[in-house]
Protein backbone atom coordinates (compact mmCIF):
# COMPACT_ATOMS: atom_id res chain seq x y z
CA UNK A 1 0.00 0.00 0.00
CA UNK A 2 2.73 2.42 0.94
CA UNK A 3 4.59 1.80 -2.32
CA UNK A 4 1.38 2.59 -4.22
CA UNK A 5 0.98 5.92 -2.42
CA UNK A 6 -1.81 4.77 -0.09
CA UNK A 7 -0.23 6.41 2.93
CA UNK A 8 -3.15 6.40 5.40
CA UNK A 9 -4.23 2.78 4.91
CA UNK A 10 -0.60 1.62 5.02
CA UNK A 11 0.03 3.52 8.25
CA UNK A 12 -3.19 2.20 9.78
CA UNK A 13 -2.36 -1.42 8.88
CA UNK A 14 1.19 -1.01 10.13
CA UNK A 15 -0.08 0.24 13.50
CA UNK A 16 -2.55 -2.65 13.72
CA UNK A 17 0.13 -5.22 12.89
CA UNK A 18 2.51 -3.86 15.49
CA UNK A 19 -0.23 -3.75 18.17
CA UNK A 20 -1.19 -7.35 17.44
CA UNK A 21 2.42 -8.49 17.58
CA UNK A 22 2.84 -6.75 20.95
CA UNK A 23 -0.31 -8.49 22.23
CA UNK A 24 1.04 -11.93 21.28
CA UNK A 25 3.79 -11.74 23.85
CA UNK A 26 7.38 -12.86 23.48
CA UNK A 27 8.78 -13.75 20.05
CA UNK A 28 8.09 -17.29 18.89
CA UNK A 29 5.51 -17.86 21.63
CA UNK A 30 3.40 -19.79 19.12
CA UNK A 31 6.12 -22.45 18.75
CA UNK A 32 6.16 -22.18 14.95
CA UNK A 33 9.66 -22.64 13.58
CA UNK A 34 11.32 -22.79 10.18
CA UNK A 35 11.09 -20.70 7.04
CA UNK A 36 7.35 -20.09 7.37
CA UNK A 37 7.57 -18.64 10.87
CA UNK A 38 7.11 -14.90 11.09
CA UNK A 39 9.15 -13.95 14.11
CA UNK A 40 9.14 -10.43 15.50
CA UNK A 41 12.52 -9.92 13.85
CA UNK A 42 11.14 -10.93 10.46
CA UNK A 43 8.01 -8.85 10.97
CA UNK A 44 10.25 -5.93 11.94
CA UNK A 45 11.74 -6.16 8.47
CA UNK A 46 8.28 -5.94 6.91
CA UNK A 47 7.44 -2.99 9.13
CA UNK A 48 10.70 -1.27 8.21
CA UNK A 49 9.96 -1.86 4.52
CA UNK A 50 6.54 -0.25 4.95
CA UNK A 51 8.00 2.81 6.64
CA UNK A 52 10.53 3.11 3.80
CA UNK A 53 7.72 2.97 1.22
CA UNK A 54 6.07 5.79 3.18
CA UNK A 55 9.31 7.84 2.83
CA UNK A 56 10.07 7.58 6.56
CA UNK A 57 13.74 6.62 6.74
CA UNK A 58 14.23 7.23 10.49
CA UNK A 59 11.57 4.73 11.65
CA UNK A 60 12.77 2.40 8.87
CA UNK A 61 16.27 2.43 10.33
CA UNK A 62 15.04 2.08 13.91
CA UNK A 63 12.90 -0.97 13.13
CA UNK A 64 15.55 -2.54 10.91
CA UNK A 65 18.17 -2.09 13.63
CA UNK A 66 15.86 -3.71 16.19
CA UNK A 67 15.13 -6.60 13.84
CA UNK A 68 18.84 -7.18 13.15
CA UNK A 69 19.57 -7.16 16.87
CA UNK A 70 16.85 -9.81 17.34
CA UNK A 71 18.27 -11.90 14.47
CA UNK A 72 21.75 -11.68 15.97
CA UNK A 73 20.42 -12.79 19.37
CA UNK A 74 18.77 -15.85 17.82
CA UNK A 75 20.67 -19.15 18.07
CA UNK A 76 22.30 -19.99 14.72
CA UNK A 77 20.19 -23.12 14.15
CA UNK A 78 16.98 -21.05 14.43
CA UNK A 79 18.17 -17.94 12.61
CA UNK A 80 16.50 -17.04 9.30
CA UNK A 81 19.51 -15.63 7.48
CA UNK A 82 17.54 -15.03 4.27
CA UNK A 83 15.16 -12.69 6.05
CA UNK A 84 18.07 -11.16 7.90
CA UNK A 85 19.74 -10.25 4.58
CA UNK A 86 16.54 -8.58 3.40
CA UNK A 87 16.33 -6.53 6.60
CA UNK A 88 19.97 -5.51 6.23
CA UNK A 89 19.04 -4.13 2.80
CA UNK A 90 16.38 -2.02 4.52
CA UNK A 91 19.08 -0.71 6.86
CA UNK A 92 21.23 0.23 3.86
CA UNK A 93 18.37 2.02 2.11
CA UNK A 94 17.47 3.95 5.27
CA UNK A 95 21.08 5.01 5.83
CA UNK A 96 21.31 6.14 2.20
CA UNK A 97 18.08 8.14 2.51
CA UNK A 98 19.44 9.80 5.65
CA UNK A 99 22.75 10.64 3.95
CA UNK A 100 24.65 8.30 6.30
CA UNK A 101 26.87 6.73 3.65
CA UNK A 102 29.45 5.25 6.02
CA UNK A 103 26.66 3.56 8.00
CA UNK A 104 25.17 2.23 4.77
CA UNK A 105 28.51 0.80 3.68
CA UNK A 106 29.04 -0.86 7.06
CA UNK A 107 25.66 -2.63 7.23
CA UNK A 108 25.84 -3.60 3.55
CA UNK A 109 29.01 -5.65 4.00
CA UNK A 110 27.32 -8.79 5.41
CA UNK A 111 24.90 -8.79 2.45
CA UNK A 112 27.78 -8.53 -0.01
CA UNK A 113 29.37 -11.59 1.62
CA UNK A 114 26.35 -13.74 0.71
CA UNK A 115 27.38 -16.92 -1.08
CA UNK A 116 26.39 -17.01 -4.74
CA UNK A 117 23.98 -19.91 -4.21
CA UNK A 118 21.98 -17.80 -1.72
CA UNK A 119 21.51 -14.81 -4.05
CA UNK A 120 17.81 -15.32 -4.69
CA UNK A 121 15.61 -13.12 -6.86
CA UNK A 122 14.11 -10.94 -4.10
CA UNK A 123 17.56 -10.26 -2.65
CA UNK A 124 18.96 -9.47 -6.11
CA UNK A 125 16.14 -6.95 -6.67
CA UNK A 126 16.83 -5.22 -3.35
CA UNK A 127 20.53 -5.03 -4.06
CA UNK A 128 19.77 -3.66 -7.54
CA UNK A 129 17.63 -0.95 -5.86
CA UNK A 130 20.57 -0.12 -3.61
CA UNK A 131 22.89 0.12 -6.62
CA UNK A 132 20.47 2.47 -8.36
CA UNK A 133 20.09 4.67 -5.29
CA UNK A 134 23.85 4.87 -4.80
CA UNK A 135 24.36 5.69 -8.47
CA UNK A 136 21.71 8.42 -8.55
CA UNK A 137 22.57 10.13 -5.27
CA UNK A 138 23.76 13.66 -5.96
CA UNK A 139 26.52 13.40 -3.36
CA UNK A 140 29.64 11.55 -4.49
CA UNK A 141 31.72 9.83 -1.81
CA UNK A 142 34.06 6.87 -1.64
CA UNK A 143 31.44 5.02 0.43
CA UNK A 144 28.76 5.54 -2.22
CA UNK A 145 31.12 4.41 -4.94
CA UNK A 146 31.99 1.29 -2.93
CA UNK A 147 28.28 0.56 -2.33
CA UNK A 148 27.50 0.94 -6.03
CA UNK A 149 30.43 -1.20 -7.14
CA UNK A 150 29.74 -3.88 -4.51
CA UNK A 151 26.06 -4.02 -5.44
CA UNK A 152 26.83 -4.15 -9.16
CA UNK A 153 29.30 -7.00 -8.66
CA UNK A 154 26.79 -8.78 -6.42
CA UNK A 155 23.97 -8.79 -8.97
CA UNK A 156 26.26 -9.82 -11.82
CA UNK A 157 27.08 -13.09 -10.04
CA UNK A 158 23.66 -14.63 -9.33
CA UNK A 159 23.23 -18.29 -8.50
CA UNK A 160 23.32 -20.56 -11.57
CA UNK A 161 19.59 -21.32 -11.30
CA UNK A 162 18.55 -17.76 -10.42
CA UNK A 163 16.82 -15.64 -13.04
CA UNK A 164 19.19 -13.22 -14.77
CA UNK A 165 16.58 -10.49 -15.12
CA UNK A 166 15.86 -8.14 -12.21
CA UNK A 167 12.60 -6.81 -13.58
Amino acid sequence: MGARGLRRPASRHLTTARQRADALGPPDADGVEGPFACTVSRAGGFWADTHFALHEPQPTLQLANQAIAAFEATPPAQRNVGSERMVRCEQVKAHLALGEFDGAAEVFQPVLETAVEHRVGPLLRRVADIASTAQHTSTHTNELRAIFEGATDFIQLPAPDAPRSLS
